[in-house]
């Protein structure tokens, strides 16, 4: 692409620069917000943590949930 697009045209842009770069080669203003990081580590980190966190709890409740009923049978059909 660099090869074929004229250097002005073209923008190589990363988002860890923020808004400023893309900003400017659009001709924009730099909001006042600060540039959206959908893919920040830490944040999915955090998040897979407590989906993984969740869903061991699910399984707990529903194993008890399981073997009461488990021990209700034994009692009522003993």
């Amino acid at each position: 692409m660099k090869a074929a697009v004229p250097a002005d045209k073209l923008l190589v842009f990363s988002a860890d620069q923020g808004w400023k770069p893309l900003c400017e080669f659009l001709g924009m203003p730099v909001p006042e917000s600060v540039f959206p990081n959908v893919n920040d580590r830490a944040a999915i980190k955090k998040t897979l943590h407590e989906l993984t966190r969740g869903a061991y709890v699910i399984l707990g409740v529903g194993a008890a949930a399981f073997a009461g009923l488990i021990y209700g049978a034994f009692r009522f059909f003993s």
